[in-house]
């Protein structure tokens, strides 16, 4: 069952991203009826998703994964929102547009500073992913979609279980399973034992992410 997301309660996180012209919503949270169709910017979105049980993880019942179409739907909306807005350059939109695929400045910021995966410990770039810690739809600034603290290269696999929530990382670098990911996949790819050998710790810079995964996509 869809639950709703209603802006009144969400008023104090939404006010600053508020437009100051043509704005959805007035500084009560009350709908605005006197704008058509008002465009909704993209730290206001951000705010939004994260509310959203189906968009933003925050509430997950058990069972509950996040269908690949409906965040392919609202990804494409910010893309789109990103290649309007008049006041980034062609250059940082091109940027933004590959960063959500793992690619561009986004990946070259991220390899200065992880050197493989903190997994596996393969280093071949070929066959590392680039991922995000906070998912490029819910950062609330396009410096969060760019930022190399803000990922981790993880080969295939471990990129889509750390996508899905289905693991995390402590502050201290060791993995965190989740109480959904099946025994048996977990012993098929040698957890967690054998992958806490490579743990590091990370740094202040990457704590907030961190934070942010552990608590709006990592599955408890």
């Amino acid at each position: 069952m869809s639950v709703p997301v209603r802006p009144k309660t969400l008023i104090k996180q939404l006010r600053p991203t508020l437009p100051t012209k043509y704005a959805p919503l007035t500084k009560d949270g009350n709908g605005l009826q006197s704008v058509y169709l008002a465009a909704i910017p993209v730290p206001m979105a951000g705010v939004l998703m994260q509310a959203s049980p189906e968009l933003g993880n925050t509430s997950k019942p058990v069972g509950f994964e996040i269908e690949n179409a409906p965040v392919r739907r609202v990804e494409d909306q910010i893309e789109a929102a990103i290649r309007n807005d008049t006041t980034i350059d062609s250059t940082e939109k091109r940027e933004l547009a590959l960063a959500r695929r793992g690619q561009g400045k986004f990946r070259q910021n991220l390899e200065q500073i992880e050197g493989g995966c903190r997994l596996t410990g393969v280093c071949d770039r070929r066959f590392l992913r680039a991922s995000h810690i906070k998912p490029w739809r819910l950062c609330g600034t396009n410096h969060e979609r760019l930022d190399g603290y803000n990922g981790l290269l993880l080969t295939p696999t471990f990129d889509h279980l750390f996508d899905k929530g289905y693991i995390s990382f402590s502050d201290e670098g060791v993995i965190l399973l989740s109480d959904r990911f099946p025994g048996a996949v977990q012993a098929s790819l040698g957890l967690p034992a054998a992958q806490v050998t490579n743990a590091k710790a990370f740094t202040d810079a990457h704590k907030g992410y961190l934070a942010f995964h552990r608590s709006k996509v990592f599955l408890p």
